[in-house]
């Protein structure tokens, strides 16, 4: 039986796809299929997967359709009793973080575990270290102690990557990607904290995080559309917590996801077509009542006491800040 399926969509990674694949081949003791799924690429990805790694991996050619269609086709090819995301600009840098994983699944009969990741700065070729997983969040497994932590410490790692969860879990609650869309990890994520019973965490950064990379499978198709997108994706979420009874964490999910509305306005400042995407948001201002993530407290003030206007000006800055510091 393969242990683990490693699903890579690939689209135009020609200068990055080789260190991508041969970090998932060095994975060490476990049976492993590794599935790259070519989203339509117009480079020579295809090609430079073909001759270097052959009948290593298995090699799907499909018309362009995106991230989510790519890892969709992905996870229907896959055999392993265990799936891994990893994208074709990433690599993995611990040959031992797929074992690690399954070990701790098993030991404690988890169906997922999370572990971390950094950034590489393809432009000047830097390291960022991310907040590092909390000791007390390595100890949980139960999943409403496990969120309530994760959301608390200022962590919803929304992304499909960085994390091994079970194939079955994933067909029994027919947890897939919204297609032709954009933040669908977000929709997508909330459904399978939903539905799951028991998950964990790994502290190791083995997952690195390529950015500025002009082009991407998972890339933005623009402003105006991502910020709509997102604000339908955050919609789909809370319909997902919907379907959670225990008023805990439904608390919990909700709060991480007052977190993505708060990104949301940010982006929506730096947009000229903002008069409509304000009004829209707006509607999800009952969001700032959850308030377990860090600094949203500060936010539902701001917005009580200066409006959303005031409120989308201000986050506007920081991600317009953050933008520039991490070109």
């Amino acid at each position: 039986m393969i242990d683990i399926s490693i699903i890579i969509p690939m689209y135009n990674a020609s200068d990055f796809v080789e260190q991508c694949i041969q970090s998932a081949i060095n994975q060490a003791d476990i049976r492993k299929e590794i599935i790259v799924v070519d989203d339509g690429s117009t480079d020579n990805s295809a090609g430079i997967v073909e001759s270097i790694f052959g009948n290593k991996v298995i090699l799907f050619r499909k018309e362009n359709g995106g991230a989510s269609s790519a890892r969709n086709v992905g996870l229907n090819l896959a055999q392993g009793k265990y799936i891994m995301f990893l994208d074709s600009d990433d690599w993995l840098e611990d040959n031992n973080i797929c074992k690690n994983c399954i070990n701790k699944i098993e030991k404690y009969n988890l169906q997922m575990c999370i572990f971390n990741y950094k950034y590489y700065n393809n432009n000047t070729q830097e390291y960022h270290e991310v907040t590092p997983i909390n000791d007390e969040l390595t100890k949980c497994q139960d999943v409403v102690e496990s969120t309530n932590k994760m959301v608390s410490f200022g962590l919803f790692p929304a992304s499909p990557c960085f994390r091994i969860i079970e194939r079955e879990f994933l067909l029994k609650n027919k947890i897939l990607f919204i297609e032709n869309t954009t933040a669908e990890d977000i929709e997508w994520f909330t459904h399978v904290l939903v539905c799951i019973k028991r998950y964990g965490f790994l502290n190791n950064n083995a997952y690195v995080y390529r950015k500025n990379v002009s082009t991407s499978v998972t890339g933005s198709r623009g402003s105006i559309v991502k910020c709509k997108n997102l604000l339908n994706r955050i919609c789909d979420a809370i319909e997902h917590t919907k379907n959670t009874n225990c008023k805990n964490y439904r608390n919990a999910l909700l709060s991480a996801l007052a977190y993505e509305y708060c990104i949301l306005l940010g982006n929506i400042s730096a947009n000229t077509e903002t008069k409509l995407l304000v009004k829209e948001a707006k509607k999800l201002s009952f969001l700032f009542n959850y308030k377990l993530f860090p600094k949203i407290s500060y936010m539902s003030l701001i917005y009580k006491l200066l409006g959303i206007n005031i409120l989308v000006w201000i986050l506007g800055i920081y991600v317009r800040k953050y933008a520039k510091s991490n070109a």
